[in-house]
């Protein structure tokens, strides 16, 4: 349903960490502190999702390209029987 999950997750827990810091239930130094821990595990998370897509690509393409190994191999072959 929701791909990337934990981007979101993320995304939420510094929405509400920005709502507590301006309605004033933390201060500008837990605020920074727990921001500074969110935007690392978002730069993770974003990563990860890059990587998960690069091995997808990588699975399509391989796969394509084995596809099309066959489909030479079996014009050799009708090519040697011609001969």
């Amino acid at each position: 349903m929701l791909a990337g999950y934990r981007t979101y997750f993320v995304a939420g827990a510094m929405a509400l960490t920005t709502l507590a810091y301006g309605l004033n239930f933390i201060s500008k130094e837990q605020w920074e502190m727990i921001m500074g821990f969110l935007v690392g595990a978002g730069a993770t998370t974003l990563r990860m999702g890059m990587y998960q897509d690069a091995a997808q690509v990588e699975a399509r393409v391989t796969k394509e390209v084995n596809a099309i190994q066959a489909d030479v191999a079996a014009v050799k072959v009708e090519v040697l029987k011609t001969q």
